[in-house]
């Protein structure tokens, strides 16, 4: 969030008509860390998309048709110096130090994807699920910053895998990531086991030197995970 590009963004008054409704914006001006509360928006914007897509991916409206409906009315300050690494042997998803800054509900045109917004320093990590409320306790993520020599989509992709390879018996190469061509472009990425579409639902997300991966361990009828991260810079759905 502290990217000298990004600094200041909340006073940009045309970026914030051009991608948060009214009630968006006031959260952004009455936080008491305006910039923090933008991107934390930002992120949440990014994972509702990417899940409602999953469900639709022949509807074509785009991110002002997704109004977030936060737990608070302002955000407190969620930057500091504490480091967020990633680090291969950790995940974030049980006895994390990353803090809640923002939960909630985000209407979208597949229906309502419920969010969690975490931060760590001044790094920032959303999760969100189709349906008034999600299998928390069942979704598996990590996020962090990677070295400049690694590619982050790379680092997203082994992170999963490695998980994957401590929870079934698979080798090395037998499970891959797809992205099929929907109407849009792109559909997310599906993880496929020995050639088979698995049903664990993934998400990949990065930005510059940060990155993420979700998944949900269990299947659940009717439920979409997507997660969304980054320093803050705006990044394309992926």
């Amino acid at each position: 969030m502290r990217d000298p590009a990004n600094r200041g963004k909340s006073r940009d008054v045309r970026f914030q008509e051009k991608v948060f409704h009214r009630e968006e914006q006031e959260f952004v001006r009455s936080s008491a860390d305006p910039d923090g509360a933008l991107w934390a928006l930002w992120a949440v914007k990014e994972a509702a998309w990417k899940a409602a897509v999953k469900a639709a991916p022949e509807d074509r409206r785009g991110w002002k048709g997704i109004r977030i409906r936060p737990d608070r009315e302002s955000l407190q300050s969620v930057g500091g110096g504490t480091d967020c690494r990633m680090l291969p042997e950790e995940d974030g998803s049980h006895g994390s130090p990353w803090e809640i800054a923002i939960a909630g509900v985000a209407e979208t045109f597949a229906g309502p994807v419920s969010f969690e917004v975490r931060h760590l320093g001044d790094c920032i990590h959303a999760i969100g699920f189709l349906g008034p409320s999600g299998p928390s306790e069942r979704i598996i993520w990590q996020a962090g910053s990677v070295p400049e020599s690694r590619p982050d989509s790379c680092s997203a992709r082994s992170g999963i895998f490695r998980y994957l390879n401590t929870i079934q018996d698979q080798k090395d190469g037998e499970a891959v990531i797809r992205r099929d061509k929907g109407p849009r472009g792109l559909l997310p990425p599906r993880l496929f086991i020995r050639g088979k579409p698995s049903h664990i639902d993934i998400s990949l997300s990065h930005d510059g030197r940060f990155t993420a991966w979700a998944l949900l361990t269990v299947p659940a009828h009717g439920l979409r995970v997507e997660g969304s991260s980054g320093s803050g810079l705006p990044f394309a759905s992926r």
